[in-house]
């Protein structure tokens, strides 16, 4: 009884330093001068080299199914990803942060699939906007930048519609 205790308070001492070295990304990003992503995929990577190398962590060691959740993989991909995300701000984080998925699916991730989700949609959101800003650099430099602003101007007035796309897609069916 009194090493399931121990290894209790153990477990909730792992799982609430996890969520304070998450919830420090940022401070510890300030400090080190890394990334918040890359501190998040050398934690992961820490943990990894430590599940695999450590007997503890060996499936023949049985562990009360109540602090399984807490000690999984899943869990502590989980913590350390969701918690870098916000700080996604880059193409290059968003790959940090694949790698981290990567780095734990082959050290036994079972659940990632809502963790690549994630940060697919990040990565879309930063390529949408990489496209927009290159785009209206193009038309700035041939000349046609004018034009463009022009008719993003003219299609706000446009009513019934919320983005200047779907604004633009009434105008054109319309005729």
């Amino acid at each position: 009884v009194a090493t399931i205790d121990c290894l209790n308070e153990g477990t909730e001492g792992f799982a609430a330093s996890l969520r304070v070295y998450a919830a420090m990304l940022d401070s510890l990003s300030m400090v080190t001068g890394e990334a918040e992503t890359l501190l998040a995929q050398l934690m992961l990577g820490q943990l990894v080299e430590i599940r695999t190398t450590s007997p503890g962590f060996a499936v023949h060691v049985d562990c009360p199914k109540e602090l399984q959740p807490s000690l999984s993989l899943d869990f502590i991909t989980s913590i350390l990803v969701e918690a870098a995300l916000s700080s996604c701000t880059t193409l290059d984080d968003a790959v940090t942060l694949k790698s981290c998925i990567s780095t734990a699916k082959k050290a036994g991730l079972v659940s990632y699939q809502h963790l690549e989700s994630l940060v697919a949609e990040k990565e879309r959101a930063m390529i949408d906007e990489l496209v927009e800003e290159k785009t209206a650099q193009v038309l700035e430099v041939c000349a046609l930048g004018c034009m463009a602003t022009a008719w993003k101007n003219m299609l706000t007035y446009v009513e019934g519609k919320s983005s200047w796309v779907d604004r633009a897609k009434m105008m054109w069916n319309s005729e």
